[in-house]
């Protein structure tokens, strides 16, 4: 004969208990994945988004660095030509234009169309100026002139600031002329395309590798 006092289950209100616990526990661990996954998402955009400024704020610097520069330009110095490459110019604070030669067979010291550079944004992205038929030898001062293509991918980050500021300092050399030793403040910001509340911002300083001299 079966002892009844060891076949006895449990009763409806203790499987409801049981049931409820469980799933309190289950949805703290839902809570938990989810915040976690979240903050991870997150984690990661912030890193992509710090990346691709970085990446831009180097591109800005190796491209100001050139400013200026003319393979022949010892020829200003002894008499020869002017060098045209010399003038980098700031227009407003969001827009640079620049010269350089970039092929390394300027003779007479004049960019050419090939030669002219600039950085702006435009549509959440960062270009940069490759070439201008319409620009004259040394008064090139438009940013709506030329062939501009992007350097950053909107898909993956918005540009929403560029800022450029001069830094110059002079010196007056034996012969009276001036010596103008530049650098150029800029500061980038951009914000993720993904659509997340993140934005970062990088600031930097180039030294313009090429001194004018007026």
């Amino acid at each position: 004969m079966l002892n009844t006092r060891y076949m006895r289950g449990h009763t409806l209100s203790e499987l409801l208990i049981a049931s409820t616990i469980g799933l309190f526990i289950l949805a703290g661990a839902l809570l938990m994945y989810s915040t976690s996954s979240a903050a991870n998402q997150r984690l990661q955009a912030e890193y992509r988004l710090q990346q691709a400024l970085s990446s831009a704020a180097a591109f800005i610097s190796g491209e100001l660095r050139r400013a200026g520069y003319w393979s022949r330009a010892r020829n200003a110095s002894s008499g020869g030509a002017i060098n045209g490459y010399a003038p980098l110019r700031l227009v407003g604070s969001g827009c640079v234009l620049y010269s350089y030669d970039r092929d390394q067979t300027s003779t007479n010291g004049a960019p050419r169309a090939q030669d002219q550079f600039g950085l702006r944004i435009v549509g959440g992205a960062l270009q940069v100026k490759t070439s201008d038929d319409n620009c004259a030898a040394v008064t090139c001062a438009a940013c709506n002139s030329g062939v501009w293509i992007a350097v950053t991918d909107p898909s993956t980050l918005t540009v929403t600031a560029l800022d450029f500021a001069a830094d110059n300092h002079e010196r007056t050399l034996t012969d009276g002329s001036t010596l103008v030793i530049r650098g150029v403040n800029y500061q980038i910001t951009g914000r993720a395309a993904t659509g997340a509340a993140i934005q970062h911002t990088v600031t930097g300083f180039v030294n313009v590798r090429n001194d004018e001299i007026r």
